[in-house]
């Protein structure tokens, strides 16, 4: 579904993101670890459409889509959760929803169904509907960036950072939803420095280590790698 090929990112004369060649199948939850300051989140942009690439090639569902504007590659079906929520504080809940389909979602009677199956995945929203964005908790907050990219009906959805901030148990419920997305569907791509979870749920990993892919493989074999394990995964390995 979505190829990345040498990708470069740079941030004026610093090459954040070096050579990435990363590919996610339909169907997939494909997961990139890595410690803070990796370029995960420039990653997520760069297929955004939000910085610029520097080389390479970005391919989705065999389109070239490598120069496309951020709002063309929304309406190709690429969606993202952004780090930090980026909500509208001054808008109310169902208006942030609101906004999520916009750009891709031309019908009402097909937005008003989505939004109504956003409630069945976050009650909380429904309940909070006509409350201001901004006077969410964290937590709830989340679930709102969450809810508001599946109002566009995503192919690919991207989640940076989803759990960064959370309390366990909301981080637990957040993760569970990521996976009813995926039973129902949806390809993710899931950007996350909660390795212990993310591996938990995904298929396949990328290991990101200063702009570089450092290990890939399944979930199975990054669980099982002394390296993984120890820096990323709290286990002590003894030598």
């Amino acid at each position: 579904m979505l190829e990345l090929r040498s990708i470069k990112i740079n941030y004026g004369v610093i090459q954040v993101i070096k050579d990435i060649n990363i590919t996610i199948n339909k169907g997939q939850i494909v997961t990139i670890i890595g410690s803070n300051g990796a370029g995960k989140s420039t990653l997520i942009k760069g297929i955004s459409g939000m910085v610029p690439l520097a080389g390479g090639e970005i391919y989705f569902q065999d389109k070239k889509i490598t120069h496309l504007h951020p709002h063309e590659i929304v309406k190709n079906g690429i969606i993202c959760a952004p780090e930090g929520r980026r909500i509208f504080p001054e808008m109310t809940v169902e208006e942030n929803l609101d906004i999520g389909a916009y750009a891709r979602i031309k019908d009402k009677g097909t937005a008003e169904k989505i939004k109504k199956h956003v409630f069945e995945l976050f009650p909380v929203l429904k309940n909070r509907s006509k409350q201001l964005g901004g006077t969410l908790s964290g937590g709830e907050q989340q679930m709102l960036s969450i809810g508001r990219a599946v109002m566009a009906d995503p192919k690919l959805l991207l989640l940076d950072e989803p759990s960064l901030g959370l309390a366990p148990i909301i981080v637990q419920e957040v993760f569970d939803i990521i996976k009813q997305l995926n039973r129902e569907g949806v390809t993710i791509l899931l950007v996350e420095q909660n390795a212990f979870q993310s591996l938990q749920i995904a298929s396949r990993a990328y290991v990101l280590e200063i702009g570089r892919i450092k290990l890939e493989g399944t979930t199975q074999e990054m669980m099982e790698n002394e390296d993984v394990k120890s820096s990323y995964l709290g286990v002590k390995i003894n030598k």
